[in-house]
């Protein structure tokens, strides 16, 4: 996306998802992971990346009168707290989240950058800087994003917090039309604002209604303040600025019209030399920061370093980060001596704009100077600029000597900065101290240093009971990372390290771990017994069967754990004895949780059933499976051929009061292929009336409206967390809920009630982005699923809240996305009319991380 003309007179760029490979005008080829920010002269030329991401999707970005930078991006993604998009403060080589392996091909100074602000599933489309004068002095500088999902442009009121940024979050301008999504803001030219918005027509990655939906084609409108005085002249035509001589000029650089004073500044740096003299005065002399910042652009894009040097020593702090930042773009020499007193004591943006400075400057004699200054970093973004010019300048013997500094934030700067340097000099012994260090900070970072490195993993076992919440997560990547070395498996083996061996990436399940497994099969707790019995199932670890079998069949077990062993069991053995078939039919009762109903289901959708089985599920339980369960049963007769089967199937399915069209429009069709004809004959009827409910959809949905009002959020709340829906058992708001489906936090702020209700009803008229559906097939069996957390050798497909499996690549046949959502179409018929009213209300209420509660870290 781009280009954006930078005040330094760089165009920059965003590049989104994917991965790059861009032809520069000098004959380079540069490849590489997407999710960066792009830096380049207006000719083309001078090609270089300056901000990171894990597969991120930078939006838009602008430029404060400092020249600070901010953007949007989606894919920010924490779901335990409802977080996808974010507004950030970039700076040079920040590497942001998303998290995800292809963070590691960046240079890292530690933790990833942390946002500005946190959103939901926003969609954050255009992002303007507020310059003009319009509006009042209130506004000047803020920021206006604006969020397709929320129908909404915020203001963004930003603060200075340290060397970085927080934002107070108000809405500007919010619509209730549902077909409403602003996709840019802009500021025109006499300081009102254009909205541009896109209507309804767009629903690929951002769902909405699929069914009722007319195409509204879109607007552009514009935002006055009441009584706002009319601006003669908003562009400067009359002024004919191009007729001035500079030192006329450089008096209107505080013309209250931006485009005046974006004119002029183009005009003063065309004329070059002759224009410094009175950018000089006006840096000297005129009260406003932000001219006096102006001024030193010019000056810097004129060449004149000497004046940028002067500038560095200005009495405010916004004037000497415009300085620092031109010095450092022109690697100016002469401005070390300045620039390293800025770092040892000023504001914290200016000292860290400064020592971005040294490190783009390349004068190696400033590293004793950054690792002194590295023994205060007031908070990230400082820490940030520090290390990665310590990496850059690529001078190792005094950062190897700072290993044995007294301070530890000293320690941890040059522990990272030797790690990420070119033909790093870092040896495993000089990870030894750090690792048992008082200073919680540098013990993780020891432990992150570590990760990278899997021949290390002997220091590493030493802190392998952490001592705090932070801590053992930093323990669970590193040894993630290290998890094929012996004697790490060993020490996981030991502490039972249930989640490091499910996703330990390692190609064959290590034999300790499995006699580890079984002996807690026949452990008292019954929760390290569910842990072990879904662990197995994930790894698929075929060494534990005949205890699985025993659990399956013993009537002292839980139905939720015999249950959980029958589907181990099925993936390998989809031949399914009797009792354990009994059993499954006796978990498909209404009144049974619906995640015990739903697993049940599945299983017996996956088994190879007899034609005796068949014939009983279709006679005696089709007809009265609710659409919870009813999908995952109909897979049971893939397989099936005889006639008398199918023609029970139909029976059965005619029997149902449950809409067929929601069920299983695409997939009955299918089913009845593989019968005789006689069968197909007999689904006529059937297969008419999917038609004519298919028809009706949008009248049903209509028909549905009124439940969009007066419901009870609270009895919607127990709708949603209760046993009848299941619904918290794959959606989380908030700490709340499981990880099968979408987040649904602040979800009411993001889609319209006509949408909920659609997605309720009718769930596979669209998907989420990042949760759609996967068919994977195998030799051995077919697994339908989202994808959560894959490696290079394995495929992690989530069926269910109970069902999650990590299948080796090389035994994946084919894998192409679904039409069927997870979610089952006509799950609504499983709820009365007072129900479905309560949910949506519930699902309406979940607006705060969006508008109240976005923070800042």
């Amino acid at each position: 996306h781009g280009p954006y003309l930078g005040p330094d007179g760089l165009m920059y760029l965003t590049y989104n998802l994917g991965h790059y490979t861009i032809d520069t005008r000098e004959g380079r080829r540069l490849e590489g992971p997407g999710g960066r920010v792009w830096r380049m002269r207006p000719d083309g030329s001078g090609l270089e990346w300056i901000v990171g991401g894990g597969y991120d999707n930078g939006i838009e970005m602008v430029f404060n009168a400092a020249g600070e930078m901010f953007g949007t991006m989606t894919y920010y993604r924490n779901p335990k707290l409802g977080e996808r998009d974010a507004l950030l403060h970039y700076v040079e080589g920040g590497v942001y989240p998303k998290v995800a392996p292809v963070v590691n091909k960046y240079k890292r100074t530690g933790d990833l950058m942390p946002a500005m602000t946190k959103f939901a599933r926003i969609a954050p489309a255009g992002l303007l800087l507020y310059r003009g004068a319009a509006f009042g002095p209130a506004y000047q500088e803020n920021l206006f994003s604006a969020q397709f999902n929320p129908h909404r442009i915020q203001r963004h009121i930003t603060e200075r917090d340290g060397a970085t940024f927080r934002t107070k979050d108000e809405d500007f301008l919010t619509s209730t039309d549902p077909d409403f999504h602003p996709t840019d803001v802009a500021e025109d030219a006499d300081g009102s604002l254009l909205v541009v918005e896109t209507g309804a027509w767009y629903l690929h990655s951002c769902p909405v209604s699929r069914i009722s939906k007319p195409e509204f084609k879109g607007a552009i409108y514009r935002v006055r303040r009441k009584g706002a005085p009319r601006v003669e002249d908003p562009w400067g035509l009359n002024l004919k600025l191009e007729t001035r001589p500079p030192a006329e000029l450089a008096r209107s650089l505080d013309d209250p019209r931006p485009a005046v004073r974006d004119k002029v500044v183009e005009l003063l740096v065309q004329a070059g030399e002759p224009a410094a003299e009175p950018l000089i005065q006006v840096r000297r002399t005129h009260a406003s920061p932000e001219v006096r910042a102006s001024a030193v652009f010019a000056l810097g894009r004129i060449g004149n370093t000497g004046a940028v040097r002067e500038a560095l020593s200005d009495a405010h702090f916004l004037v000497r980060i415009a300085a620092a930042r031109m010095a450092g773009l022109a690697k100016d020499k002469e401005a070390v001596l300045q620039l390293v007193e800025i770092v040892k004591k000023d504001e914290p943006p200016a000292r860290r704009q400064a020592a971005t400075a040294l490190g783009q400057i390349g004068d190696p004699q400033v590293v004793p100077a950054l690792l002194a200054a590295s023994a205060t970093p007031v908070d990230r973004f400082l820490e940030h600029a520090i290390i990665y010019s310590l990496i850059t300048l690529q001078t190792p013997g005094p950062v190897l000597e700072a290993l044995k500094n007294p301070s530890p934030k000293v320690r941890k700067a040059a522990l990272i900065a030797l790690d990420q340097m070119d033909g790093s000099p870092l040896r495993r012994d000089h990870l030894a101290a750090g690792l048992n260090d008082k200073d919680p900070q540098l013990r993780r970072a020891s432990l992150w240093v570590v990760s990278r490195h899997p021949d290390w993993s002997g220091e590493l076992i030493k802190l392998l009971r952490p001592r705090s919440p932070d801590e053992a997560e930093a323990v669970h990547e590193a040894l993630l990372s290290v998890c094929e070395n012996g004697e790490a498996q060993k020490a996981i083996g030991e502490l039972l390290l249930f989640d490091t061996m499910e996703q330990c990436a390692v190609k064959e399940f290590p034999a300790l771990w499995t006699e580890r497994l079984r002996q807690q099969l026949r452990a008292k707790d019954a929760a390290v017994r569910a842990r072990v019995v879904a662990l197995v199932r994930t790894r698929q670890i075929p060494a534990l069967d005949d205890e699985l079998g025993q659990i399956a069949a013993s009537e002292r077990e839980s139905g939720d754990l015999r249950t959980a062993a029958l589907g181990v069991l099925v993936a390998r053995r989809p031949a399914l004895a009797e009792p354990g078939f009994r059993f499954l039919l006796s978990s498909l009762k209404p009144e049974t949780d619906a995640d015990l109903r739903q697993t049940a289901a599945q299983i017996l959708g996956r088994a190879k059933l007899s034609e005796a089985q068949l014939l009983v599920l279709a006679r005696d339980h089709l007809s009265q499976a609710d659409p919870l369960i009813l999908p995952n049963l109909l897979d049971a007769f893939r397989a099936a051929r005889q006639e008398e089967v199918g023609k029970a199937l139909v029976s059965g399915l005619l029997n149902s009061p449950h809409p067929a069209d929601g069920i299983a429009a695409d997939r009955i069709p299918e089913l009845l292929k593989s019968f005789p004809a006689s069968v197909g004959a007999a689904a006529q009827p059937l297969l008419a009336r999917i038609a004519k409910e298919k028809e009706s959809r949008d009248q049903r949905l209509h028909a549905l409206e009124p439940l969009l009002a007066g419901g009870d959020q609270d009895r919607g709340r127990e709708v949603f967390f209760g046993k009848k829906a299941g619904c918290a058992s794959c959606h989380t708001i908030m700490s709340d809920g499981g990880d099968v489906g979408p987040d649904l936090t602040g979800v009411g702020a993001i889609r319209s009630g006509l949408d909920l209700l659609e997605a309720v009803v009718y769930p596979s008229a669209s998907f989420v982005p990042g949760h759609e559906v996967y068919r994977v097939e195998t030799a051995r069996e077919v697994y339908t699923g989202v994808q959560g957390d894959s490696t290079p050798d394995a495929v992690l497909i989530i069926s269910g809240p109970r069902d999650r499996v990590r299948i080796p690549r090389k035994e994946i046949v084919s894998m192409r996305p679904s039409s069927v959502s997870l979610m089952p179409d006509g799950f609504a018929e499983n709820l009365s009319r007072r129900e479905l009213s309560d949910l949506l209300a519930f699902l309406q209420s979940q607006k705060s991380r969006t508008v109240a509660a976005a923070r800042h870290e």
